[in-house]
């Protein structure tokens, strides 16, 4: 699967509720979940979050770990406002 698309910053992947509603995205689509907290570096979420805005304060230096975000198509089925998609790739 190749990931395509882009960022929109809708802040969602950052909500620290969006790790619950991973993890059950994960068990629903029969899935290994390891139930890491990919993009957080505390409990209740990112420091770099804003939840008044929803925006991310280091956006532009935001880690790799956040910039690799999607890193299965489950993860965006769950996120109705990212505009990230995946395709299969065809072998010839």
């Amino acid at each position: 699967m190749t990931r395509e698309g882009y960022c929109c910053k809708c802040g969602d992947c950052c909500d620290p509720a969006f790790d619950e509603v991973r993890a059950r995205a994960y068990i629903g689509a029969a899935l290994e979940f390891e139930g890491r907290k990919v993009n957080r570096d505390k409990d209740d979420g990112c420091s770099a979050f804003d939840h008044e805005t929803r925006l991310c304060t280091v956006y532009e230096t935001r880690p790799a770990s956040c910039r690799a975000f999607p890193l299965h198509p489950v993860e965006v089925t769950v996120l109705p406002r990212c505009t990230f998609t995946f395709s299969e790739e065809i072998s010839k």
